[in-house]
């Protein structure tokens, strides 16, 4: 049979959070680290992403339309036709940030 500390060890590999008794973390650091890093590299590839405001929302799917979506960060769910008033507004307003900056 196997001790406490196994477990604990198997627990920190899964990527579960708990203390042990004397109140230092096992595995939490590390997962905190790949979280900060994940977050990082999320807001990198957001700031370096060239969106295209000239696309013809009107001939696309809805698979097209959602992955649009998705890369602006914009909600993803409902009828197609919500989705090309999401897309649509976002790009106008998106081409009005640029005028006012320009």
């Amino acid at each position: 049979m196997r001790g406490k500390d196994y477990v604990r060890k198997r627990r920190a590999l899964a990527g579960f959070n708990f203390q042990e008794t004397h109140g230092s973390t096992i595995g939490t650091l590390s997962k905190q680290a790949k979280d900060k890093a994940k977050k990082k590299k999320a807001e990198e590839e957001n700031a370096t992403v060239v969106f295209d405001n000239e696309i013809d929302v009107d001939a696309m799917l809805c698979a097209e339309l959602r992955a649009e979506l998705k890369k602006r960060k914009l909600f993803v769910t409902g009828k197609k036709a919500e989705l090309k008033t999401r897309l649509k507004n976002d790009i106008a307003n998106r081409k009005r940030a640029e005028q006012e900056q320009g």
